[in-house]
């Protein structure tokens, strides 16, 4: 019984490829993990429960010029809300990443399917909730994106919100939402 559950699961899952075909490719959510100076070391297909971060509707948007990105349309997440949203696109007439990190700034240069983007973090608190401001650099083409996350202070929390809010803040989310905003830059 079990193989025959197995063999019918796995058809199962080979029927629903083929019957959507480039859509299921095209929605397919990579896991990706860095090495230290920013370029990715693998990139792997997420399971169920990491995709379902990413799952909120994603729309398009795009400059004057028409270049286009896709972003989510809210971030559904319990322990971390958008405080400037949707993310502002624009325009850039030059590209610059001066890695910084300091208790204020951040700014990192990534890679990510050969596009080189810079992300830069600047914080600011305010009593319970760190707010962080994000401003990510496309390199081809000049782009900016711009959004704010605010981060509730998971200290303010019991047990067991408290560590939920821990994991959920440190899961990367937002990484990964950055990853697929950039490439699905055209």
């Amino acid at each position: 019984m079990n193989a025959l559950l197995k063999i019918v699961t796995s058809t199962a899952c080979i029927v629903i490829i083929v019957l959507t075909g480039v859509f299921a490719l095209r929605i397919q959510e990579k896991s990706i993990s860095f090495d230290k100076t920013a370029n990715v070391i693998s990139a792997a297909p997420l399971l169920y429960e990491e995709k379902k971060d990413l799952d909120s509707m994603w729309v398009s948007t795009s400059t004057p010029s028409q270049v286009s990105m896709l972003y989510p349309e809210r971030i559904n997440r319990s322990y971390i809300q958008s405080s400037m949203w949707p993310p502002a696109i624009d325009s850039a007439d030059e590209y610059s990443c001066e890695e910084q990190s300091d208790a204020l700034v951040d700014r990192s240069r990534k890679k990510y399917n050969s596009k080189e983007y810079c992300v830069e973090r600047n914080k600011e608190s305010a009593v319970g909730t760190s707010y962080i401001t994000y401003k990510v650099s496309s390199k081809e083409p000049f782009l900016n994106i711009n959004f704010s996350i605010a981060f509730p202070n998971c200290n303010n929390y019991d047990e067991p919100q408290r560590s939920d809010c821990i994991q959920e803040q440190s899961s990367g989310v937002i990484d990964k939402m950055i990853v697929r905003m950039v490439g699905s830059i055209q």
